[in-house]
C-alpha cells in the first residue's frame, strides 16, 4: 500500500512529501527498533522479532501519513482517491494489467539475474561470496541515483504522452539519458579510483579471510565500475518506454538479455572456462550491456516513429 501512494502523490509531479514521509519513518523505526528488540518502557525484549514488528508499525504510520497527505492536498483531492475503493471496474483493471504485468516480469528478470549469481557464487566458496555481497551493495547504493532520474523519466514522459505532446517527450527522455550518461560515468570514476578503500570499510584486516575476499573483491568492484553506465542507461530506457505505456516488448527483451545471455554467459565464464566468480560478474555485465543496447534501440525506433506520426498510440 505504502508504494502504491507513493507512486500515486509522484505521478502528481510531487517528489518532496514521500521524502518527508520516509525521512519520519527512518527516525521512528529506529526509535522502535530499540523500544521492541531492546524492551524499553517496560516491554518484553523481543530482539529480532521485535525489529520486525517495528517495520511492521512504520509502514503503516508512513501509509497513514502519505493518505492524509493525499486528502488534504487540492490537486489530488480532487480525484478522490479513496472514494472508489470498494468499485470495481473490469476495463481499468484489464489495462493496469496489460501495463503493469510486463513491468514485473522485467523486475523479476533483472532481480533474479543478481539473484541467481549470488546464489550460484556459493559453489566458490565463502570468500567469493563476501566479496560478491560487498560489490553488490555498493552497484546497489550507487543505483540509487539513476534510478531515481529513471522515474521521474517514466512520470515526465507519462504526462508528456497524456497531453500528445512529442517533442516534450523526446527532449525529456534525451535529457534524462545524458544526465545518466554524467552521473554513472562519475560513480564508475569515483568507485575505480577508491575500490581498496571502499572494501576495507567492510572488512577487518584481522580476518584469516581478509586477503581472500580482497583478491575477489578488487577485481570485481573493477566490473562493477564499469557496468555502471549500462545499468543507468537501461534504467532509464525502459522507464522512458513504460512511460508511454510500452512494457511488453520491453519484458521481453529484459528476459533475454539478462536470463539468455547475463546468466548462461555467467556460467559460461565462470565454470567451463574457470573462470570463477569473476566470471558470473562478468556475465551479469554481458546482460545489462545487451540489454542497453537493445532497449536503446527500441527507444530509437519509438522516437522515430513519434517524429514521423506526431502522436502517441497508448494502450
Amino acid at each position: 500500500i505504502f508504494f502504491v501512494l507513493r507512486n500515486y502523490i509522484s505521478a502528481y509531479q510531487k517528489a518532496i512529501p514521500p521524502v518527508i514521509v520516509i525521512i519520519i519513518g527512518v527516525i521512528i523505526n529506529i526509535f522502535l527498533n530499540h523500544v521492541f528488540s531492546q524492551g524499553w518502557f517496560g516491554l518484553p525484549a523481543m530482539e529480532l522479532a521485535g525489529i520486525g514488528l517495528s517495520t511492521s508499525i512504520t509502514f503503516m504510520i508512513m501509509v497513514i501519513l502519505l493518505a492524509i497527505y493525499m486528502v488534504t492536498n487540492k490537486k489530488i483531492g480532487r480525484t478522490r482517491p479513496f472514494g472508489r475503493l470498494l468499485s470495481f471496474n473490469p476495463v481499468i483493471m484489464k489495462r493496469l494489467l496489460i501495463v503493469g504485468f510486463p513491468i514485473g516480469l522485467t523486475l523479476l528478470a533483472e532481480t533474479g539475474m543478481f539473484i541467481v549469481g549470488g546464489i550460484y557464487m556459493g559453489i566458490f566458496g565463502i570468500a567469493a561470496v563476501a566479496a560478491s555481497g560487498i560489490s553488490n551493495q555498493i552497484a546497489a547504493v550507487t543505483y540509487m541515483v539513476p534510478l531515481a532520474i529513471s522515474l521521474a523519466t517514466t512520470i515526465r514522459i507519462g504526462h508528456a504522452a497524456g497531453a500528445n505532446k512529442p517533442n516534450e517527450a523526446i527532449r525529456a527522455g534525451i535529457m534524462s539519458t545524458l544526465m545518466v550518461m554524467i552521473i554513472t560515468l562519475i560513480l564508475s570514476v569515483f568507485i575505480y579510483i577508491f575500490r581498496v578503500e571502499i572494501i576495507q570499510v567492510f572488512l577487518n584486516s584481522d580476518d584469516q579471510l581478509f586477503d581472500a575476499v580482497m583478491s575477489f573483491a578488487v577485481p570485481m568492484m573493477i566490473i562493477a565500475a564499469i557496468f555502471q553506465l549500462f545499468d543507468g542507461l537501461q534504467s532509464v530506457f525502459i522507464s522512458a518506454l513504460r512511460g508511454i505505456s510500452d512494457t511488453r516488448m520491453p519484458a521481453i527483451i529484459s528476459i533475454f538479455c539478462y536470463w539468455g545471455v547475463g546468466v548462461s554467459s555467467g556460467y559460461i565464464l565462470s565454470t567451463p572456462f574457470e573462470y570463477g566468480p569473476i566470471g558470473i560478474w562478468i556475465g551479469i555485465t554481458i546482460g545489462l550491456i545487451a540489454a542497453t543496447l537493445t532497449l536503446g534501440m527500441r527507444c530509437w525506433m519509438t522516437r522515430q516513429q513519434l517524429i514521423h506520426e506526431g502522436r502517441f498510440k497508448l494502450v
